[in-house]
């Protein structure tokens, strides 16, 4: 698959997440219009793979529409990042697998209901998930999920991949909470050391049921071992709300991340991201290790 671009077409959600990146920010929703004029420019541009962004881009009543708009056009791989709730109704998964929807990313971020509805405060949304994501399997469009690792879900670890086995899912992915806008105000509440979710880290990805799995936000010198599973986000351009990044690893790179002055005696320097400034402001670097 070709270099994924992410459109965010709003903040505007039906989750309430404890750790929500874009919670905050107040800019209105892209109007459809809107959202159709940048689809043109980004064609233009020779995009052919585009993932729907939000907020909750799939609440909007111009979904259907927009998937339709993306296709009718040209965008041959049409995808989106999706808290999975309005898909638990099997017409709408059923109507988005016709007007082509090629992928979903689902976010799902416990093993059961207390944990996740917890953390996306809204009682009764992992249920709704959980068989949003089986409407759209068994609708045809391929489904991978993602789970942020927090301090209520780190140890659940190992549940949550032998809980995701049991679906048809293409990937499954693992990031570790990115301490911005909600999980910067609730830092204390959300955001785990490194040090304390790596042993229940490795002892998902140590079991059989750990296929198809990747993770993000995890520096090299934790993952001795399961270097292999190390696969940071494979968006190559973000189109925002009043900003756009053109080459969002290098962003995250040169800007974002922040790594210790002895990292550069590593042997993964090249490859490893290091971790996020606001991790590092409120923890330090201490825990990298470099590997010689």
């Amino acid at each position: 698959m070709e270099s994924k671009i992410d459109l965010l077409c709003g903040y505007t959600c039906n989750n309430n997440c404890l750790f929500c990146f874009v919670k905050g920010r107040s800019q209105r929703d892209r109007t459809t219009e809107e959202v159709k004029s940048i689809l043109n420019e980004l064609k233009s541009d020779g995009c052919n793979l585009i993932f729907f962004n939000g907020g909750e881009p799939t609440i909007r009543s111009d979904f259907l529409e927009l998937v339709r708009y993306a296709k009718a056009i040209g965008i041959q791989h049409v995808c989106v990042t999706s808290n999975g709730r309005m898909f638990y109704y099997k017409e709408f998964a059923k109507e988005v697998a016709q007007a082509g929807l090629e992928l979903a990313i689902i976010s799902i971020h416990g093993a059961d209901s207390k944990t996740h509805d917890f953390l996306t405060q809204t009682p009764g949304s992992f249920a709704q998930t959980i068989q949003g994501m089986q409407n759209l399997i068994d609708a045809g469009v391929l489904v991978t999920s993602n789970t942020t690792i927090v301090k209520q879900n780190y140890k659940q670890l190992p549940r949550i991949i032998s809980m995701l086995s049991k679906f048809k899912l293409g990937w499954k992915q693992f990031i570790l909470v990115h301490p911005g806008g909600a999980a910067w105000q609730n830092f204390e509440m959300v955001v785990p050391t490194i040090t304390e979710v790596t042993p229940y880290l490795h002892k998902a990805l140590s079991m059989k049921s750990a296929v198809n799995v990747g993770v993000e936000g995890i520096p090299y010198c934790f993952m001795q071992g399961y270097e292999s599973f190390v696969k940071e986000s494979q968006t190559r351009k973000l189109v925002g709300l009043g900003f756009r990044i053109d080459d969002v690893p290098k962003s995250r790179k040169e800007e974002a991340k922040i790594k210790s002055p002895e990292c550069s005696g590593c042997r993964y320097n090249d490859e490893c991201e290091g971790v996020w400034r606001a991790y590092a402001e409120r923890y330090g670097l201490g825990e990298l290790k470099p590997v010689k």
